[in-house]
């Protein structure tokens, strides 16, 4: 006799399928409602659009006629600004021969100058001269710097041996002084 199938088994299985199957229309409901306010979006995007469209169709009206002012004041900006630099150019041809002019005279001081350069090369390599003197001095008391300090530490030792030996003879003193003590309490008694 074949086996019965376990009901059971089957029973939890359809309870399972029962919770997707409403998690899904949940979800299906959820989509439904996304998808009506994305339309709603939508429209009030092109709405949002068409508006934008009619403004920039005004602006470029508007643009236009600004456009056409603009170019007329150019036009008379250009003769207005043609006209000065006529006279600008007239008043820089001026100023061009009193430049030539300075110029010229710029070139007499310069050769002053060139005369008093020399002059003070001429200078500069005496001091440079006497400096090389002064730095061969310098290096000689320097030297003797060098020499003298050598002698310093070296009496610095001596001195600091001589201080030692002067702390060993007095306390050496010091012992004898005790020792001189000891002796006379000993002749006393």
């Amino acid at each position: 006799m074949p086996e019965e199938p376990d009901l059971r088994f089957l029973g939890e299985q359809i309870r399972r399928l029962q919770g997707d199957v409403r998690v899904l229309k949940s979800d299906m409901a959820q989509v439904r409602a996304d998808s009506v306010k994305v339309e709603s979006d939508i429209a009030a995007v092109k709405a949002d659009i068409s508006r934008v469209e009619t403004k920039v169709e005004v602006f470029r009206e508007s643009v236009d006629d600004r456009f056409d002012q603009t170019v007329e004041l150019v036009k008379s900006s250009f003769r207005t600004l043609a006209n000065q630099l006529n006279a600008q150019s007239e008043q820089i041809r001026v100023q061009s021969n009193q430049i030539n002019s300075l110029s010229e005279q710029f070139s007499d001081q310069s050769e002053q100058i060139r005369a008093q350069s020399n002059q003070i090369n001429s200078l500069s390599e005496q001091f440079s001269a006497q400096s090389t003197q002064i730095n061969a001095q310098s290096e000689q008391i320097s030297a003797q710097s060098r020499q003298i300090n050598s002698l310093s530490e070296q009496f610095g030792a001596q001195s600091n041996e001589l201080n030692a030996q002067s702390e060993q003879i007095s306390t050496q003193s010091n012992q004898l002084n005790i020792i001189l003590g000891e002796i006379r309490a000993l002749k006393r008694s």
